[in-house]
């Protein structure tokens, strides 16, 4: 899919909601991610990522990160290549204060190795609709079930 480096941003300093940063999903599966967290929890801010500069000018205020399995954009790997989310996972599970993440996948064994690798309990991209989506994002973020 082309236009999947762009960073963008969605609502960021317009709401006092905690911060979402989709990290590495290419402009269809962005949206597609911010109608999940928009369901799961209205008031998010929610910043797409496609770069590890992005990724840094944000991370001190983010509360949740969905990381994508293969990285779009440009995330110090060689160009044309993606790089691994839950990779990045492990990195940032090393900081005591790094936001919760999880990370989106369709395959079990991608996700026994996020959560091996630091992540909460993810979900799918075919599964991005389903309301269990809608729990896991809504526990990440600290918030109960919609009143």
């Amino acid at each position: 899919m082309f236009g999947c480096t762009t960073d963008k941003a969605n609502d960021k300093g317009n709401s006092v909601g905690p911060l979402v940063l989709l990290v590495g999903h290419c402009g269809f599966d962005s949206g597609g991610l911010e109608r999940a967290v928009r369901n799961a929890a209205p008031a998010a801010r929610i910043e797409g990522v496609n770069s590890r500069k992005a990724l840094e000018e944000n991370l001190g205020e983010a509360a949740l990160l969905l990381v994508n399995r293969k990285l779009d954009g440009s995330f110090g790997v060689p160009m044309g290549e993606h790089g691994d989310g839950i990779e990045l996972v492990r990195e940032l599970a090393t900081n005591d204060d790094a936001p919760a993440c999880i990370v989106i996948s369709n395959f079990p064994e991608a996700q026994q190795a996020a959560e091996e690798a630091g992540a909460l309990p993810g979900f799918g991209k075919k599964d991005v609709r389903a309301e269990s989506a809608a729990q896991s994002i809504r526990s990440a973020l600290g918030l109960g079930q919609p009143g």
